[in-house]
């Protein structure tokens, strides 16, 4: 789902104006962004959390003209995205049965 479909789904449920809700979305984009990058988990209670950190990746590199290699370190930031154990059974039993339905065809 993109954020122009979730946007209108949320405007014919709430009855709100497309520039709220498109304001609203906007934020909340950008809040979630901004609490990755300080790497702080975001909760979505009953869904799902989001969490990021830095993972620090060395590796060498040989300068021209020279036989040492020299030692670079990068910077890497890392999401992982954990449903909580509840949404996940349920995302279990959707999985389930899509898939069977697809092999009942």
């Amino acid at each position: 789902m993109t954020q122009a479909e979730l946007e209108r789904a949320i405007c014919k449920r709430t009855g709100l104006p497309d520039s709220v809700v498109a304001l609203v979305l906007t934020t909340l984009k950008d809040l979630i962004s901004e609490s990755l990058e300080r790497q702080q988990d975001v909760v979505f209670r009953g869904l799902f959390r989001i969490s990021s950190r830095v993972r620090e990746i060395n590796s060498f590199q040989t300068a021209v003209g020279s036989n040492e290699p020299k030692r670079a370190t990068a910077y890497k930031l890392v999401l992982g995205i954990h449903p909580v154990p509840a949404f996940r059974k349920e995302l279990n039993k959707w999985t389930s049965t899509l898939s069977s339905s697809m092999t009942n065809t």
